[in-house]
C-alpha cells in the first residue's frame, strides 16, 4: 500500500544510473504475475526524465476464438457435422451450407431434375432416346422445324429418312414415316391451320359431312367449292307491278296479292306491314262495318259515312269530322255509365276531373258533354264534347 505521509524514493533507485534495465515482478493486484522492464534511456534525470515500462512476462492464459476447440494446451478445428464423403455424380449434384468463417456446415446430394424446356442445347444420343436411358419416355411434341430420324428411336418412330420436315405426327407405326404424307388412317391429336400450312397432306379423305353451295335462281355468284369465299347477289329483286300491267298475282312483303288491269292491288292473302310508305295524291278508303278492335285501326265507316278509328281505349270509336272527344277522370263515388252528362269539377295534372251534371247541383254553362263510355272511380275515360252521340 502507498504510504500515508510523504513519499520518497528507495535506496535501489534514487539515482539515474540505476533506472535503465531496472526490472520488477507483480505478485497482486490486476496484473498479479506479470514481469516489467524499464525502457528508459542511458542518459537522464530522476523526477524529470520518464521511466516507460512495458511487459516482458506473463501467466499462461489462452481462449479458443471462432471455429477452434482448446483441450489443454493443444487448439484444434470444431467440427461441424459435415462428414468426411465424396459428393456428387452423374445424376446429382452437391448442395453446400457455409457460415461466416467459410466452414462447411453441412452438404447433400440432390437428383438431377430438369425441364425439357430448360435444355437450351447439347445433343441426346439415339441410344438414350431409344429407351436404354430411362429419364426419357418419348419424343415430346415437335415444333417447326426438321428433325434428323436416324437420331429417333425405333420404339418412338424412328425409322432412320435422312430428314422429317413439317409438324404432322401419327400413332405407333404410322409415327414418322420417310415423308411427309400424312397417314390415311388413325391420326392423333389436332391439326391446326399453322401445321397444315407447313405439311404435306396427301390421301386423305375428308368424310361425306361436307357440303357445298349451289347459287339458286334469282341470285348470282359462284357455285362454293372450297377455293375461294363467295358473294350472292340478288340479280332480280322483285317489282310490285306498275300501272298498265295486266291482271296478276304473285307475291311481295310476306303476303300474296293479285292486281287489275292497272296495277291496284285487290286482294291480299295476309295482313301486310308498310313501313314508311309514299302516298302520292291521295289514298281511297272502301266502305265497311266497323272491324274488330285494335287501338290505331283506321277505316270508313259505312254506317255513318265518317272516316272512323279506334282510340286507346277498347271499342271506343272516334268519329273524324263528326264529333271531338275530351279525355276525363271520374271524380265522384260511383262509376260515371255511359250516356251520363258531366261538368268540370277540378283537375288531375292535366286531366280534367268530372261529376254528373245533376239539376239541382250545376248550371247549363258548366256542361262540357256527355261520356261515350262507363268510367270507374278515379279512372280515365272519355266524353263527347262535340258532334254525334251514340
Amino acid at each position: 500500500s502507498a504510504s500515508s505521509g510523504p513519499w520518497t524514493r528507495t535506496a535501489d533507485m534514487d539515482v539515474w544510473s540505476e533506472v535503465p534495465g531496472a526490472y520488477t515482478v507483480i505478485l497482486n493486484g490486476g496484473q498479479a504475475d506479470t514481469g516489467w522492464v524499464c525502457t528508459a534511456t542511458d542518459a537522464g534525470t530522476i523526477n524529470v526524465t520518464a521511466m516507460p515500462w512495458v511487459q516482458f512476462s506473463g501467466s499462461a492464459t489462452y481462449t479458443a476464438g471462432t471455429g477452434l476447440t482448446l483441450f489443454a494446451n493443444q487448439f484444434s478445428i470444431t467440427n461441424t457435422g459435415v462428414s468426411a464423403n465424396t459428393y456428387g455424380s452423374a445424376s446429382s449434384v452437391p448442395v453446400f451450407a457455409v457460415n461466416a468463417q467459410g466452414q462447411l456446415t453441412s452438404v447433400t446430394n440432390t437428383s438431377i431434375a430438369i425441364a425439357a424446356n430448360q435444355i437450351t442445347s447439347g445433343t441426346i444420343d439415339t441410344a438414350r432416346i431409344s429407351g436404354s436411358y430411362t429419364g426419357i419416355t418419348g419424343v415430346g411434341t415437335l415444333t417447326a422445324g426438321t428433325w434428323n430420324a436416324s437420331t429417333i428411336g425405333v420404339g418412338y418412330g424412328g425409322t432412320g429418312a435422312t430428314s422429317l420436315t413439317g409438324y404432322v405426327k401419327g400413332n405407333g407405326s404410322l409415327a414418322f414415316t420417310a415423308s411427309t404424307t400424312v397417314p390415311t388412317t388413325d391420326l392423333s391429336g389436332t391439326i391446326t391451320n399453322a401445321q397444315l400450312a407447313n405439311s404435306t397432306i396427301s390421301g386423305v379423305s375428308l368424310g361425306s359431312n361436307l357440303f357445298s353451295l349451289t347459287i339458286g335462281s334469282g341470285l348470282t355468284g359462284t357455285t362454293y367449292n372450297g377455293s375461294a369465299a363467295v358473294t350472292i347477289t340478288n340479280s332480280s329483286p322483285m317489282v310490285y307491278p306498275g300501272t298498265g300491267i295486266a291482271n296478276s298475282t304473285g307475291s311481295a312483303w310476306g303476303t300474296s296479292y293479285s292486281t287489275t288491269g292497272t296495277g291496284t292491288v285487290v286482294a291480299l292473302a295476309t295482313a301486310a306491314t308498310l313501313n314508311n310508305p309514299t302516298i302520292s295524291n291521295y289514298e281511297d278508303w272502301t266502305a265497311s262495318s266497323s272491324p274488330s278492335y285494335v287501338a290505331g285501326r283506321t277505316w270508313y265507316d259505312s254506317g255513318t259515312a265518317t272516316l272512323s278509328y279506334y282510340n286507346d281505349t277498347t271499342n271506343n270509336i272516334v268519329r273524324v269530322g263528326a264529333q271531338l272527344q275530351q279525355q276525363v277522370r271520374n271524380s265522384t263515388a260511383a262509376t260515371i255509365t255511359k250516356g251520363s252528362v258531366v261538368y268540370i269539377s277540378g283537375s288531375t295534372g292535366q286531366i280534367g276531373n268530372v261529376i254528373l251534371a245533376q239539376a239541382n247541383a250545376y248550371s247549363t254553362s258548366q256542361v262540357i258533354g256527355i261520356a261515350v263510355q262507363d268510367i270507374p272511380v278515379n279512372t280515365n275515360g272519355y266524353i263527347v264534347i262535340y258532334g254525334t252521340v251514340e
